[in-house]
């Protein structure tokens, strides 16, 4: 399984191409997801398929107590494995998956320069749900596209608009494979007790459409 999730991370690095002035950065909550990506950057760095670690990126929301905790989990981890790291402080006007996906761009968009790469650990679960809520939203046949694994996306900050690419390696990689990854090397990820939350409508749908439609649990 670390065998499956490195040699698919290591192909998608010989894919990339990254333009010569480009920086690379790694969108890291804490969760499983997100640590997942960065141990596995961090493996194929010291096997020498890497030139450089991405400079990993956490955003504090403000909007949970633990969020102190996650912020110094992930800072201290990154600096132990020889990442360069980052804090991004966020206030949202309100509590909502959308405005906090939103405010997390804009604040990547502060910090990154035009056509610098962002890593995200979005994988086939993810794409699942995406298409799924998507589709109850009314996006209709267009939500059945789902995320791109290389996506251009334009963020607003006070000062300027610019354009950051979007790169998600592990589109095609399962929840239950990065967790068994994340298990094997004893990744000390925190779990999001939103992610689940029914309050939220991903919640709902992982807790409640999915199993039913795949026979498995979240």
């Amino acid at each position: 399984m670390t065998d499956d999730i490195l040699t698919n991370l290591s192909r998608a690095f010989d894919e990339l191409a990254l333009p010569a002035h480009a920086k690379l950065y790694l969108a890291c909550s804490g969760g499983r997801d997100s640590l997942a990506l960065a141990y596995a950057c961090f493996l194929l760095y010291k096997q020498g398929k890497m030139i450089r670690l991405p400079t990993i990126l956490h955003v504090h929301h403000g909007w949970q107590a633990a969020n102190d905790a996650w912020m110094q989990l992930v800072h201290r981890w990154a600096i132990e494995h020889g990442f360069d790291c980052q804090i991004l402080r966020i206030t949202l006007a309100k509590n909502s998956e959308t405005h906090a996906r939103d405010a997390r761009y804009q604040a990547f968009g502060l910090v990154m320069n035009q056509g610098d790469v962002l890593m995200l650990a979005h994988h086939a679960n993810d794409q699942a749900e995406t298409v799924l809520m998507r589709l109850v939203s009314g996006a209709g046949l267009q939500g059945l596209s789902g995320m791109k694994v290389w996506q251009a996306k334009t963020v607003h900050t006070d000062e300027t608009t610019k354009t950051i690419n979007l790169w998600r390696p592990w589109l095609k990689i399962s929840r239950d494979q990065i967790s068994q990854f994340a298990k094997a090397h004893a990744l000390p990820y925190v779990d999001d007790v939103t992610n689940t939350d029914p309050a939220y409508a991903r919640g709902r749908i992982r807790q409640d459409i999915l199993p039913h439609l795949f026979g498995t649990q979240s």
